[in-house]
């Protein structure tokens, strides 16, 4: 018998060991790396929101990936606002597609 021949078996059952280990690792940090990104975008929501509608005042074409998700076709209406000081002319822009819409008066 060779003194070193059972050593090969031994080094594939440790490095066999190793495998799903990895693995479990792989997956965990891939998972905790999605729920970090979704718990971001979700606290950044209203920030996306926003650039996505002060980029289409500055360049109505304006189009990408970004402002495809976080925009919808609005339609605007010439509204009167009535105040303390008389009526004040309004335009209420209402996205199209939305359960229950915010509006934005300028």
């Amino acid at each position: 018998m060779i003194a070193g021949a059972d050593q090969p078996d031994a080094h594939a059952a440790a490095s066999g060991d190793r495998a799903p280990r990895r693995r479990r690792y792989l997956w965990l940090t891939g998972f905790l790396l999605l729920t970090l990104l979704g718990i971001t975008s979700y606290f950044l929501r209203y920030d996306l929101e926003g650039y996505a509608v002060l980029t289409h005042f500055i360049d109505p074409q304006a189009s990408g990936p970004l402002l495809r998700w976080e925009t919808y076709p609005a339609t605007a209406k010439d509204i009167t606002i009535l105040t303390a000081s008389g009526p004040v002319r309004a335009r209420l822009f209402l996205p199209g597609g939305v359960a229950h819409p915010l509006g934005l008066s300028l």
